[in-house]
């Protein structure tokens, strides 16, 4: 059932604004429910380039990788970069019950406050975390609080004793529903010196869809161990696999199966529903999906030029997302051309009639890995399109593979943005088109067409967006500022009380139609 949303704060005419110095976050009375989270084998590191030092990464750097007979696979500070955006973005966070610590195979150890507005842009986080491991502490610019602080080893002392120990593997041979793994009133803790093994789907998940689904509805107090790397890490027989891959415990002598390259989503976006409202739902049973073979080499694979999608077993039902007014404009700098971000230079900007705050594309390309990678797009029941805020619209291909780093995305828009297509090698096949508009031309004829707005009076949990057996539209807004207008939709609702990101919302919706459509059996 739907309700009055009751607003928990005031909102300006900017309903995407991000980007105070803190983030706004409401202290909880209990102790006992926060989820503390912890990013391991985060691959941070710096390295001199010139007189300056530098984030290492495989993007950049690779000259240096090279010399030094590195794979550039295991520098990859992207990723922890997308967990902390999706974390700390989380109205999970904003409620005042979550916690990050990042643990890196380096062995520094640092904790993340949770007013700290982590940036969109990769390359003022690779600035940021410069600084952090220099200097061991970042502090607010407009007082002496700490955002970042560089603590002491181990990561144990800094988790809650007496806690049920669980071990999460896509390739342990149960599988249980999230519901039953969840205690009333005990803390839980998912740690490498688990009790037991259990699998919560017979799809890959990321770490953050499965966190999702786990901890979609019950008040715990829960500790995380989760790897923000991209190889198997080794740690008393086990590793812990997070955000960016699917959540997994393995051993040396047992790697898992599946594929697990989904990034960051709204891991807690259900969780703070569920904490703050108390918000329950059955679980469906039946899915009548074929679910991919188990018994893969490697639960990790990452290197798959296209993902198979499989084709569903009914054509109607399907998620339709529409992500509007994206930022993507290319601009010529020198003799090529680029795609407008907000590290351009401020003329550059300007030229084009754009601001810093409304120049971000790195939006769309969060919310294009959660989409993307996620098991509701692996099953065929998700089709993506984008509008850009320059009226040009592009229609994404379910196989499509994003490239990982926001570098290579910004190659891929412009080429599309210049050619209206970007093929899949020398096959004909578009993974991204430019097509006509207007976007209704390519909607099912009746279906629902939903807006979401945080500022809507109308507020609904994601599960109840979902229909039986039958298409819905959903539109997201892939900006950071000012608000989405559209004619072509039946409805406005909100799913959160908070302002989020539009790639925490995306992973919001995947894990909430993947619970009912394809639900774990």
């Amino acid at each position: 059932m739907s309700k009055k949303r009751q607003r928990k704060t005031q909102y300006d005419d900017n309903e995407y604004d991000v980007i105070p110095k803190s983030l706004k976050v409401i202290r909880n009375s209990s102790q006992k429910k926060r989820l503390i989270v912890i990013l391991e084998n985060a691959q941070l590191e710096t390295v001199k380039v010139g007189n300056n030092y530098e984030l290492l990464n495989s993007d950049r750097h690779k000259d240096i990788l090279q010399k030094n007979n590195r794979n550039p696979a295991t520098s990859r500070p992207d990723i922890a970069h997308q967990c902390l955006l999706t974390l700390q973005e989380s109205p999970l966070n904003k409620s005042g019950y979550l916690q990050i610590y990042v643990h890196t195979e380096n062995n520094v150890l640092f904790e993340v406050n949770r007013l700290t507005l982590i940036p969109s842009n990769f390359d003022d986080f690779a600035e940021l975390m410069v600084c952090l491991l220099h200097k061991h502490k970042v502090r607010a610019e407009n007082n002496k609080s700490i955002l970042l602080k560089i603590i002491k080893n181990p990561i144990t002392d800094w988790l809650p004793a007496g806690c049920k120990k669980i071990l999460m593997s896509f390739s342990a041979d149960k599988i249980k529903d999230p519901e039953e793994l969840v205690p009333d009133d005990e803390p839980i803790v998912k740690i490498d010196y688990a009790e037991e093994t259990f699998s919560i789907s017979s799809l890959p998940l990321s770490g953050a869809l499965t966190c999702t689904d786990l901890y979609h509805r019950r008040i715990v107090s829960t500790a995380f161990k989760v790897s923000s790397s991209k190889g198997v890490i080794n740690e008393s027989g086990f590793s812990f696999w997070f955000s960016g891959f699917e959540i997994s415990v393995t051993s040396e002598s047992d790697i898992g199966s599946g594929i697990g390259n989904s990034r960051t989503s709204i891991i807690f976006e259900s969780v703070s529903n569920s904490w703050i409202s108390r918000f329950e739902q059955s679980i469906p049973s039946d899915s009548g999906v074929d679910f991919q073979n188990k018994n893969e080499t490697d639960e990790h694979n990452l290197v798959k030029k296209r993902l198979k999608v499989e084709t569903p077993l009914n054509l109607d039902k399907r998620l339709i997302i529409i992500l509007e007014s994206a930022q993507l404009e290319t601009a010529k700098v020198g003799k090529k051309f680029e795609l407008l971000h907000s590290r351009h230079d401020i003329g550059l900007l300007k030229k084009y009639n754009r601001q810093p705050e409304t120049t971000k594309p790195e939006l769309v390309h969060q919310c294009l890995l959660n989409l993307l990678d996620s098991p509701l797009n692996r099953v065929g029941y998700l089709q993506v399109y984008i509008h850009t805020d320059k009226n040009v619209l592009i229609e994404v291909n379910p196989g499509t593979r994003i490239t990982r780093t926001f570098n290579r995305f910004a190659g891929v828009m412009a080429q599309l943005l210049h050619t209206n297509r970007v093929r899949a090698g020398n096959q004909p096949v578009d993974l991204l088109k430019v097509i006509k508009n207007p976007i209704t031309n390519y909607l099912p004829a009746n279906c629902k067409k939903i807006l979401l707005s945080c500022r809507a009076k109308e507020f609904k949990y994601p599960e109840e967006l979902v229909p039986d057996n039958e298409p819905v539209v959903i539109v997201i807004g892939a900006i950071e500022q000012g608000q989405v207008k559209v004619d072509y939709t039946d409805s406005t609702v909100a799913i959160s009380d908070y302002s989020t990101s539009a790639a925490n919302i995306s992973g919001s919706l995947c894990s909430a139609f993947k619970r009912k459509w394809i639900p774990a059996n």
